[in-house]
């Protein structure tokens, strides 16, 4: 094979190889993201107290003109006791935090939670620092907005590479 070759065949299922990571990642974060919430289900809890609760701005990584909207993060820090042992957490959800475009949302969550206020905590038995206040897996939408974008760039290559 030439590498005028190669480079035509890399051309034409590169973007195939591109959609199809797209597509698996996608999958299997919101499996795993959903196995999470659905086990947290059985999940014993214990009484907790919340030490911080504040919206934070991140701005993302851009390329010079490049514009991204700021993503609003809602930070929670509780403690809780298992078996003797103080723990801390952060996690609102047992899927992780929340990370919003949207500030009114993420200022939404920090007034659900004030600073001194007693909160349940579920926590995972086999690893009691693993923990969250509510049984979701926020940012499912994300992790299917990435396979669906995998799966389309996915069909449209194999499309153009067999065409």
């Amino acid at each position: 094979m030439t590498f005028d070759q190669f480079s035509e065949l890399m051309g034409r299922w590169a973007p195939v190889v591109v959609g199809g990571l797209f597509l698996v990642v996608g999958v299997v974060m919101a499996i795993r993201a959903t196995r999470l919430a659905v086990a947290s289900r059985n999940w014993p809890s214990v009484p907790g107290r919340i030490l911080k609760s504040l919206v934070t701005t991140e701005q993302p990584p851009t390329q010079v003109g490049e514009f991204r909207p700021d993503v609003f993060v809602a930070k929670i820090e509780y403690e809780y006791v298992v078996a003797g042992e103080r723990h801390t957490g952060t996690n609102i959800s047992v899927g992780g935090d929340l990370h919003t475009s949207n500030r009114q949302r993420a200022e939404d969550a920090v007034a659900t939670y004030g600073v001194g206020d007693a909160v349940d905590v579920f926590y995972d038995p086999s690893k009691p620092s693993r923990a969250g206040l509510v049984h979701d897996a926020p940012g499912i939408g994300v992790m299917l907005a990435v396979a669906g974008v995998g799966t389309v760039v996915l069909i449209v290559s194999v499309v153009r590479a067999m065409g």
